[in-house]
Parts: structure tokens; sequence; C-alpha cells
């Protein structure tokens, strides 16, 4: 029912310095007129991890440890592509609104596959910045 992904990722990004990153989870697929595969929205957002990386290296020193944003989105037909509209936080563990804000704003830039046969998807997003080490915790 969905279509093909247009390119793997690799399952874990490598950090040899060991300092904290974005990592890559699982997209939900919330509701949707049209139809996204989660494949897809892991790459647009891979695209746009270094942005999404930089928002949370400014609020690092001042928020230790593993943190999470979560956000809702919707990707609606842009031309030949689908672009976010209507960004919310719906969970942040970091109190900042600016680096909140940076991770919305990061998304603005995402180029998601327009869904096939027009329509919309909505999808929620948790960003996870934490050191090598930290899951489960």
């Amino acid at each position: 029912p969905f279509p093909a992904p247009r390119t793997q990722l690799p399952a874990h990004p490598v950090d040899p310095d060991g300092t904290r990153r974005v990592v890559e989870v699982e997209p939900v697929i919330e509701s949707t007129t049209g139809r996204i595969h989660p494949e897809d929205v892991r790459v647009a957002i891979q695209a746009v991890t270094p942005l999404v990386q930089q928002c949370f290296e400014d609020a690092a020193q001042r928020n230790r440890g593993p943190q999470t944003v979560r956000l809702r989105f919707t990707v609606e037909p842009r031309g030949e592509d689908g672009q976010m509209s209507g960004g919310e936080l719906l969970e942040s563990t970091i109190p900042d609104p600016m680096v909140q804000a940076c991770v919305l704003d990061s998304l603005l830039d995402a180029r998601f596959p327009a869904p096939p046969g027009g329509g919309k998807a909505t999808v929620v997003y948790p960003f996870q910045f934490r050191a090598p080490g930290d899951a489960g915790r």
C-alpha cells in the first residue's frame, strides 16, 4: 500500500568523539488523508538533522543528560514535493522556548515526498539528543 522508500539510512550514526547527538527514531504516522511512508519521513528528517543538532548543542550546557523534543506536523503537497505545515510542540524535556522553536523551524527546510494522490499526512516525531550509551536513562 505504501510506495517504496527512496533512500536507505544507516542504522545508527557513528559518533567517534562520544558527544551527545540527535539519534534516529521511528516516526509515527498519526492520521492521513494521503499516504506517506515512515521511511520517507526519516529520510527527510535525516537531511535536516544537522540543523536540529545545532539547536540541541546551543542548549547542551544548560540542559545536561538525554533530552527529547516531540513534535507533531502535517506533510502536504507543495508542487512535486511535500512540505511541513502546522508544526506544534507536543512535549519537551528542554524548557527553553528558543530551543523548541529552533527544532520546529529546522523542519521547514525538510523536503518530504508529496503524499501520492494528494492529501495530507500528520506525523509525530520525537527528536532525541543523547550521548552514546545514554539509552534507557
